[in-house]
């Protein structure tokens, strides 16, 4: 509800006020059962009001713009447009909106609730736990009761507060309420079809930290009652933390929070039925929801639905209509009198897997800023700084959680490197050692592992306890390449079960099995129960518990994909190194890399490639893996089939998984160092071409954004060994594109009798479009459709190419778009203007006699055209010889080109002797064809009666 009409404002307040604005009478009104209407009404008061007092005339009933809750600083556009749609001028509008916003002021100081719905109030930079909002909201409601249901609620939901953010042994872990900091976010009003899981969605959002202020005046707002709010984080954000402080910290006289942990209800019910589900969690009474609303008695129900995205990746079930259902669940409420809110939780990269109904908000929790990390640095040292001085250790500075910022600035993980530094001030040495990403992931995981070990092994010698730590860490990565290999970022725990038991099979899990009744763990819940780095994601449908886990942090699974493979490759190397047959040429039994390497293409997740080199850093040691990986490259492409595999995390032909493979190992292979394509087919007689078969491969078994990530990440080179073309090949953050050069595309090396031509030609210019429409590649059709002009009309100048020196060609098309291009562009400076030309005449001219005539005509017309328009401002010499070399060497010439010519030269102003013994022998040999442009025999004569050279009267 974004608008409201001011005669639905005044029947709400009960009347108009009398003559002037009268306060007293406004704030009587103003004090009912229904807050949100009476301060909407209140707000279309004054704005009619300062829109009367500034232009004197009548208001008729017309609707008048509510302020939104994701930007309250719009309201004074939107008010002064409207006023303006009234008829007022610009300036009598601004003077309006003035006394609008001094009204507003006075109100909210009279009634606080209306400041509080216009976010008037200031920020606390320093608030946390929601504190703020619960102190805020007090003035609402105070004169109701709270009966023994809502009561009960509030009670379970504040106790909440009391609890320690995370059971574990080992630390002193302060209480929810204390621990908890409001997180900056970014607002915004979305529309049906918006996509705020993309960032540039966001890009001119601009940041808040007033998160009480916000949630104040949105409860308070029309807006909560139609659409849901979606609130998304990435894992770790504190979202499931934000639902619980939030259901805490609300006043029970104003409000009626429902909190309903999506995880914990059934999926396959519909929403009043989880509601009810887990109003009986919170309870442990069976209350049926019309009821409990229906005896809100004035406090606006809340619900909040926590984890939407947990639901998705537990259940697997489509829930792309899951917020309109939520925005229908509204509506039905309001339309039977009991308007309630809901606040929808989620991970961002899941957001537009539901469509956005209309009238949503969206807020996107931020990572946390610096001040924010210290704070709560602050809080966590306090509750554990006398057990760490105790046992000689400092508490964590903000330093050292500075120095590694994509995990400090999420709460989750901020945690997690505070677990670890309170073992033994790891975190701190490593900051003063500036140690890389994949250095700190590896201590990291490595001393949660050999926690966990020693837990279940107490007095297992340390030989035992290191072998153990390496299984934990092996069976984290098959968890890692479950999700990679899946191109999901969590796993369904059939899947890791599956999975562990091909791949991990006899490795030792670091607990010893429970005895009792209960059901044994299975292999997946064993092993990620003992990570908290690891979210368990789940869901109850048809009565059965279903999960998903994820890492807390993508990079914790990147890194642990890299270190498998490094780890492989190792193995590798090793068991080949020990091989007994000297002839041995080939790798020794690769099939584990094969199976896990057949699937995704490696630069698919950002950082796998850059852990895996930087945990190679000895140049002997790349050297050695590099060559390990070529040669086993090079046996797979001599495979008649692909290798079987027990391992099968999705579906795919044999022939793209083979693909998949050997594209990986090319990646791992650049990753090491540069490689060329004549090291990777060495028996080929052009390796180039080998090359492009098997890039042809690799694309057909790549989807679009996989297909992207690796021509974003290796570097092609094209250069010559002797009369072989080659290509040097190399990993690069942003890989350099080459021109063109016309010789290496055609094989012609550098001794070659065809460099001494004037020009050479392609295949027939229609097999392009031919090959284009065949392969229907999407890439290949965006550059069809450009040239289309030129291969419709001038194909054989797309395919023609003259030699401009012993080391550069360039085709007649690419030539003359160089000379458009550079003209159209008024920066362009002078030299770069002269050698487009240069080498346009010089190609068109050089290409005529491997062109048809018509083709010939049309080229050397185009350039001509374009020359005649630039002759000015070019130097005048230059003209005069490009003028020469396509009237002598181009051997055909038409009426329309004779114009031309004697267009530039007249230009040039006939500066030269050169200039005029060429015009003079123009006119002397004449053209008997007529001129198909009158328009450029008109100018021409124009020119030379301007000249002189011409009667005005011939």
């Amino acid at each position: 509800m974004r608008w409201l009409h001011y005669a639905d404002a005044v029947r709400l307040l009960g009347g108009p006020p009398s003559g002037a604005l009268a306060w007293d009478e406004l704030l009587a009104a103003l004090r009912g059962l229904d807050h949100t209407e009476r301060l909407c009404a209140a707000h279309v008061v004054i704005a009619v009001t300062a829109y009367a007092e500034a232009v004197p005339v009548e208001v008729h009933d017309s609707a008048v713009p509510l302020p939104s809750p994701a930007s309250r600083e719009a309201l004074a556009g939107q008010l002064e447009t409207w006023y303006e749609g009234l008829g007022a001028e610009r300036a009598a509008a601004r003077r309006a909106v003035e006394r609008y916003e001094e009204l507003q002021r006075r109100l909210a100081a009279e009634v606080p609730e209306f400041g509080l719905w216009l976010q008037l109030t200031e920020p606390d930079g320093e608030a946390s736990g929601l504190r703020r909002l619960e102190n805020l909201l007090r003035v609402l409601g105070s004169e109701r009761a709270v009966d023994d249901r809502r009561g009960a609620l509030a009670a379970a939901y504040r106790a909440a507060l009391d609890e320690p953010i995370l059971r574990r042994a080992g630390a002193q872990f302060p209480a929810l309420g204390t621990m908890y900091i409001d997180p900056v976010f970014r607002a915004r009003a979305a529309e049906p079809g918006d996509r705020p899981s993309e960032e540039g969605w966001w890009a001119d959002v601009p940041v808040r930290d007033d998160l009480a202020g916000f949630l104040a005046g949105y409860l308070m707002s029309p807006d909560a009652r139609v659409a849901p709010l979606a609130i998304l984080g990435q894992p770790g954000a504190g979202k499931s933390a934000l639902t619980a402080v939030l259901a805490a910290r609300l006043p029970p006289s104003a409000f009626l929070p429902v909190r309903v942990p999506l995880r914990e209800v059934p999926a396959d019910v519909d929403l009043q039925d989880q509601i009810e589900h887990a109003l009986r969690g919170a309870t442990g009474e069976r209350i049926g929801w019309p009821e409990l609303s229906r005896s809100a008695g004035g406090a606006l129900p809340l619900v909040l639905l926590d984890g939407f995205d947990e639901l998705l990746q537990a259940t697997g079930v489509n829930q792309s209509d899951f917020l309109e259902r939520v925005a229908a669940f509204q509506y039905r409420e309001a339309v039977q009198g009991r308007p309630v809110a809901v606040v929808v939780t989620s991970r961002v990269a899941v957001a537009d897997r539901a469509r956005l109904p209309e009238g949503a908000l969206v807020v996107r929790l931020e990572p946390f800023t610096e001040p924010q990390i210290e704070r709560w640095l602050a809080t966590w040292n306090a509750a554990n700084e006398p057990a760490l001085r105790g046992r000689g250790l400092r508490p964590l500075p903000p330093a050292a959680a500075h120095r590694f910022r994509e995990l400090a600035s999420q709460p989750l993980l901020l945690l997690m490197l505070a677990l670890y530094d309170a073992q033994d001030n790891e975190v701190q040495r490593l900051a003063a050692d500036e140690l890389d990403a994949g250095e700190l992931y590896e201590r990291l995981l490595r001393s949660f592992a050999e926690r966990e070990v020693r837990r279940g092994h107490p007095a297992a010698p340390d030989t035992t306890i290191a072998a153990l730590v390496e299984s934990e860490l092996m069976r984290l990565s098959v968890a890692a390449f479950a999700m990679f290999n899946r191109s999901q970022l969590w796993i369904t725990e059939a899947e890791l079960d599956a999975d562990l038991a091909v791949l991990s099979a006899g490795a030792e899990p670091a607990q010893p099995p429970a005895a009792g009744f209960r059901a044994p763990l299975t292999a997946g819940q064993d092993l990620v129960g003992r990570f908290f780095f690891i979210q368990r994601a789940q869901a109850v449908r048809d009565g059965e518990q279903l999960q998903t886990f994820e890492f807390l942090h993508a990079t914790f699974g990147e890194y642990l994909v890299a270190r498998l493979l490094i780890r492989l490759l190792h193995d590798l190397a090793a068991r080949e190194a020990a091989a007994t047959l000297p002839l041995r040429t080939t790798a020794a039994d690769d099939a584990l890399l094969y199976a896990l390497l057949s699937f995704s293409p490696l630069t698919s997740r950002g950082t796998v490639l850059r852990f895996a080199a930087s945990a190679v850093t000895e140049p002997s040691d790349r050297q050695r893996l590099q060559a390990l990986t070529v040669r086993t490259f090079r046996a797979a492409l001599r495979w008649t089939t692909s290798q079987p595999s027990a391992y099968q995390p999705v579906a795919l032909p044999l022939a793209d998984r083979h693909a998949l493979y050997t594209l990986n190992l090319l990646l791992a292979a650049v990753t090491f160092g540069e490689v060329t394509a004549s090291a990777l087919f060495p028996e080929a007689p052009d390796p180039v071409n080998e090359w492009r078969r098997c890039l042809q491969r690799w694309q057909a078994a790549v989807d679009g954004y996989g297909w992207f990530s690796v021509a974003s990440t290796v570097e092609a080179t094209r250069i010559w060994h002797g009369t072989r073309r080659d290509l040097v090949l190399r990993a690069a953050d942003v890989p350099a594109v080459e021109p063109v050069e016309g010789f290496w595309i055609h094989a012609i090396p550098a001794d070659s009798r065809d460099r001494d031509m004037s020009g050479f030609r392609f295949e027939d210019h229609d097999l392009i479009q031919q090959t284009y429409q065949l392969r229907g590649e999407p890439i290949d059709d965006i550059l069809r459709h450009a040239l289309e002009p030129l291969l419709e009309t001038m194909g054989l100048a797309v395919t023609s190419f003259g030699v401009l020196s012993e080391d550069r060609s360039q085709s007649a098309a690419h030539s003359l778009l160089k000379v458009w291009i550079t003209t159209s562009l008024d920066e362009a400076p002078g030299e770069q203007l002269v050698d487009a030309f240069d080498a346009a005449v010089r190609v068109v001219t050089g290409s005529y006699p491997l062109v048809e005539r018509p083709i010939i005509l049309r080229s050397a017309t185009v350039l001509l055209r374009m020359l005649s328009r630039e002759a000015d401002r070019l130097p005048h010499d230059d003209v005069v010889r490009w003028c020469r070399t396509l009237y002598r060497e181009g051997s055909h010439c038409n009426a329309t080109i004779h114009l031309l010519l004697l267009d530039c030269l007249l230009t040039a102003r006939l500066s030269s002797p050169a200039a005029r013994a060429l015009f003079d022998e123009l006119q002397a040999v004449g053209h008997d064809e007529p001129a198909p442009d009158p328009r450029l025999s008109r100018r021409v004569a124009a020119a030379l009666v301007e000249t002189g050279l011409l009667a005005s009267d011939d």
